[in-house]
């Protein structure tokens, strides 16, 4: 059918009717193009209705691409209807926008029931919306009354609107779960869009078990629930089981954002009142953010009456919460607060009655709950080598000159260098926080004339940016390192042996995002810090030029250092006290390089690879307190290799000084990589 598709009377307006009534193996299809329009002034105005009746394996199935707008009194846009019967299926696929709207009694969007009988089955796929208005309002109802093993299945993409004109003190629905004395029957939704109510006493999703044995109602939703009205519901989940051998259960899987504004509102209400050894369970995990910030209002509110009920939240990455976090009843020990919000997340939220769980391995204290993100700790090591990473190769650089006897009579040399180092990552444990690390600097070299040995006197400064996590915890640095080189020390099986030792200071400014439940900081505070470390460094390494010519030199380089950092003791406000933490830790390195001059003029090209790798040797466990509590984590991330490449040029600007730049990118087995770039002069005066 192409066309539309308009009913008027004074009841039972439908568009479109189809009734298995009684029979077997029967089939109705209706595929139309249109819209269907249906106004009953005082009852039952129905888009579309399709019913099985006693009969078995019956199937009716509509096809639509159009609208169904239904008004009047007791309002359905679209109602499938399995009474009594086995194994009948009803179907609509559809194309289009359901608006549904009351002028008395109640108004479904969509409706899908399985009512007594056995293994029937509903199934409604939609691209559109639900607008549902007036009196008692509901987007979706999915009901399941005294059968067994029936299904209701909704897959939508499109958003619900519900808006309540003057119901009293009974909450309606975006939408509704509802078991009824039913055996293991189910009710699924998949949707991707949002729930948006207005007026008082509005429920997002409801979710009601009553009386059941083994029947669920299961919703995976990408989408935002928000209602204004005063004494509302986000999630509101409820397990009513009097039979000892009764169970049911709800669940929520959601990715997005519930926001109550009204007075006496609550994000996510769960309740159990189970008896004897029946057995209901409410569960919501979701990622995204809860706000109930109205008067007398929860975000997270649960409560079992017996102790065979439980109430599960669990926040992932990326979530937060604003308002009250409350458990009551007798049975306080069965509502789990779960917390998987990343090892680099910190928090301080306000509960009660709920037993809290931190699920990404780091130290929790509680009496409420609160946890330090652990960026900074598993970072420590990390940091360190980079912070003496592009100092050692400027000086790498320079000991080859002088095993290949190149300027190194030169009084100076000057590098400056930006770097640029990253690691992706889910950030559920400490080992795979992300972070981006951005370091600039500026290194020189003096040579000293006279001296017993070779020497040359170094000093760095180096500004560095750590973004981890991000965003829950920066770190900014500004350090400066001084030492000496001696590029020539003895001459060790053809090569040459060098040696150093630096010493440097580093003042470091903190900026930790601290998750809070506070209605006064909306979701989130930022604590900060101040403190200081020193830095030792002592290195060697050997170089051979393993072949020279005017136009070719081939070399190698073996280096290992000895990097120590002191951090001091500082706090973060008042939650967070971190114990002075000293770092010991080897880096050893391995490069092969070659040097050309393939052009007339004097430019030289270089490219070198190699193999470098840090072990963390002592200094793994960083102790601190968290209001004021002690605790210790120990930082696993104590080792790591880097494959190293490294391309450049050389071009004299006089006789006597040379100006040089290169680029260098690192990949390692713990998923870093880094990019920088340098440039560089040096010369004799």
């Amino acid at each position: 059918m192409t066309g539309n598709v308009t009913a008027t009377g004074v009841s039972s307006s439908h568009g479109i009717n189809s009734d298995n009534s009684s029979g077997a193996s029967n089939t109705n299809t209706v595929n139309i193009t249109g819209n269907i329009t249906t106004i009953g002034p005082l009852s039952h105005s129905r888009g579309i209705y399709l019913t099985n009746t006693q009969g078995a394996n019956n199937t009716s199935v509509v096809n639509m691409t159009g609208d169904i707008a239904s008004s009047g009194d007791s309002v359905e846009g679209i109602t499938l209807n399995n009474n009594s019967g086995a194994s009948n299926t009803n179907t609509v696929n559809m194309i289009g926008n359901v608006t549904a709207t009351s002028s008395m009694s109640y108004a479904y969007g969509i409706s899908l029931y399985n009512v007594d009988g056995a293994n029937n089955t509903n199934t409604l796929n939609i691209a559109g919306n639900i607008m549902t208005s007036g009196y008692a309002p509901y987007g979706l109802l999915l009901s399941n009354i005294t059968t067994t093993g029936s299904t209701n299945t909704v897959n939508m993409t499109g958003n619900i609107s519900v808006s309540d004109i003057g119901s009293i003190n009974t909450n309606y629905s975006g939408i509704l779960f509802w078991n009824f004395f039913d055996r293991s029957s189910i009710n699924n939704l998949n949707m991707t869009g949002n729930i948006v109510g207005t007026g008082n006493y509005l429920a997002g999703i409801s979710g009601s078990n009553y009386g059941n044995f083994g029947s669920s109602s299961a919703t995976n939703m990408t989408g935002n629930i928000m209602l204004s009205g005063n004494n509302s519901l986000g999630i509101y989940f409820l397990n009513f089981l009097l039979d000892p051998q009764a169970s049911a259960s709800n669940t929520l899987n959601m990715t997005g954002n519930i926001t109550t504004s009204g007075n006496n509102s609550y994000g996510i209400y769960l309740f159990n009142r189970t008896y004897a050894s029946s057995s209901g369970s409410n569960t919501v995990n979701i990622t995204g953010h809860i706000s109930a910030t109205g008067v007398g209002s929860y975000a997270i509110y649960a409560t079992n009456a017996n102790s065979t009920g439980s109430n599960t939240v669990q926040l992932n990455k990326g979530s937060s919460v604003i308002g009250a976090i409350s458990g009551v009843g007798d049975y306080s020990a069965n509502n789990f607060l779960k917390l998987n919000l990343g090892a680099g997340a910190s928090y301080s939220f306000a509960t009660t009655g709920f037993t809290v769980q931190d699920l990404n391995g780091r130290p929790m204290v509680t009496g409420s709950a609160h946890a330090a993100g652990v960026g900074n700790v598993t970072t420590a090591s990390q940091s360190l080598y980079e912070r003496t990473s592009q100092i050692t190769q400027s000086i790498d650089d320079r000991l080859r000159t002088y095993d290949a006897k190149q300027n190194t009579s030169q009084d100076f040399w000057v590098n400056t260098y930006y770097s640029d180092s990253n690691r992706g990552g889910q950030g559920l444990s400490g080992s795979n926080l992300s972070f981006n690390q951005y370091r600039s600097g500026i290194t020189a070299g003096f040579n000293v004339k006279n001296s017993y040995t070779p020497t040359e006197l170094i000093v760095n400064y180096e500004h560095g940016q750590l973004n981890i996590d991000e965003g829950n915890q920066g770190i900014s640095s500004n350090s400066i390192m001084a030492g000496a080189l001696f590029p020539d020390i003895k001459k060790l099986f053809t090569g040459t042996l060098s040696a150093k030792a630096m010493v440097g200071y580093s003042d470091f400014s903190g900026d930790r995002k601290v998750l809070t439940n506070d209605i006064a900081f909306n979701g989130s505070r930022n604590v900060t810090a101040s403190y200081q470390s020193t830095h030792l460094t002592l290195g060697s390494a050997w170089t051979k030029t393993l072949y020279q010519t005017d136009k070719i030199i081939l070399d190698t380089l073996v280096g290992i250092d000895l990097n120590t950092q002191h951090i001091n003791s500082y706090s973060e406000s008042d939650l967070f006290k971190w114990n002075s933490r000293t770092i010991n830790q080897l880096q050893e390195r391995v490069t092969l390089g070659m040097e050309m001059k393939p052009f007339v003029k004097p430019l030289t090209l270089f490219g070198r690879v190699g193999v470098e790798r840090r072990d963390l040797i002592s200094g793994e466990n960083q102790n601190y307190a968290i209001n004021n509590t002690a605790v210790s984590f120990n930082d696993s991330n104590q080792r790591n290799t880097y494959a190293t490449l490294n391309a450049g040029a050389y071009y004299p600007l006089t006789p006597t000084v040379k100006a040089y730049a290169q680029v260098r990118y690192y990949d390692s087995t713990k998923d870093i990589d880094s990019l920088s770039g340098s440039i560089g002069i040096s010369g004799q005066f």
